[in-house]
């Protein structure tokens, strides 16, 4: 196995970007770690990589690992099921309706977050050095 600095690369865009949007869904919502009940991490992201990684990088916050869970393709999942399921498509419609869009990208806090979030600081060690998230 190779692992390029393109690779490298890579994974630390894909892992701020998604670190970056969590904190901003966050503060969006109002919530905080505490109040998240579980975390499910769709596609390639959520199927190869330890869950604890998903902490310990950062990308999410600190949770029990039982609290977050790998769905691997669930865009084409629930297309499969609400193609043969009128009433799981009714409820797919039902959640979309209550969906707000938050174009992450422009966001205020967006950029420097990202900036940030870019770093592969082990969550434990930026609390001991007082990095703002």
């Amino acid at each position: 196995m190779v692992i390029t600095q393109a690779d490298v690369e890579e994974f630390q865009l894909a892992k701020a970007a998604i670190s970056a949007g969590v904190q901003i869904l966050m503060e969006e919502m109002g919530v905080v770690a505490d109040d998240i009940s579980q975390v499910f991490i769709a596609g390639a992201f959520g199927n190869y990589i330890r869950r604890e990684s998903f902490c310990d990088l950062g990308i999410i916050p600190e949770m029990d690992m039982e609290q977050i869970t790998p769905v691997g393709n669930a865009a084409g999942e629930g297309a499969k099921i609400a193609l043969v399921s009128s009433k799981r498509l009714e409820e797919a419609n039902s959640i979309a309706k209550k969906v707000r869009y938050i174009e992450l990208s422009a966001h205020p806090s967006f950029r420097k977050r990202f900036i940030h979030s870019m770093f592969f600081l082990n969550r434990r060690f930026e609390d001991q050095l007082g990095i703002m998230r």
